[in-house]
């Protein structure tokens, strides 16, 4: 009886033994699987990141294009006195991003009032004047010149009020002692004429 327990307990004991070599092999198989997951994720997360960075420096130096064009787009604005400016009117000379030409805005108001002792006094906007001026070419030009007197022709108690063109023309330049002009054009009679501005005289009118 001792013989075959003796017997049946080397069987237990080599059976135990291959179990915990099988489990042991397993064990080692799932370490082996869990470090092969863990470096390809290591590996998906350094090439994610890489791709994040990637886009990062992308986004910045889109960025730094978007903002180049916009500084290269940015108007160019300055003052130009009377008798100054490409149409001699003086006003804002906008430059033509692109890198030819330029539009010139300007203008005056005759704001006048008058105290009267024996009757009302008045206050009268007698005259605002806008011009707005183009270089389209090389050798082609815009002017015009827009012109509301005492109020315009819907103020209250003013028969003479009117809005209208002044004048607006295009110039086709030939050369210096020539050029084409047509449009609503002051006529070139006298000195005054041509430079009867307001703020060009000692007095509003």
């Amino acid at each position: 009886m001792k013989k075959v327990f003796s017997i049946l307990t080397v069987f237990v004991i080599i059976f135990a033994l291959g179990n915990i070599a099988e489990a042991a092999d397993e064990i080692d198989g799932l370490k082996k699987e869990i470090q092969r997951i863990r470096e390809d994720y290591e590996s998906k997360i350094q090439r994610l990141q890489a791709q994040i960075d990637e886009l990062g420096r992308k986004q910045e130096e889109r960025t730094a294009q978007i903002e180049e064009k916009i500084d290269e787009r940015m108007l160019d604005v300055e003052y130009v006195g009377r008798y100054e400016g490409p149409f001699k009117k003086g006003g804002l000379l906008i430059k033509n991003p692109s890198g030819f030409g330029s539009v010139s805005v300007g203008g005056y108001a005759d704001i006048e009032f008058e105290n009267f002792q024996k009757t009302h006094s008045t206050f009268d906007q007698h005259r605002w004047v806008i011009n707005i001026g183009a270089e389209l070419a090389d050798r082609l030009r815009f002017y015009s010149e827009y012109e509301i007197e005492h109020g315009g022709p819907n103020a209250q108690n003013s028969g003479d009020g009117e809005a209208k063109v002044e004048q607006a023309w295009i110039d086709y330049l030939i050369n210096d002692a020539i050029n084409f002009r047509a449009g609503a054009l002051l006529v070139p009679f006298g000195r005054y004429n041509l430079y009867h501005d307001s703020d060009l005289q000692d007095l509003t009118d």
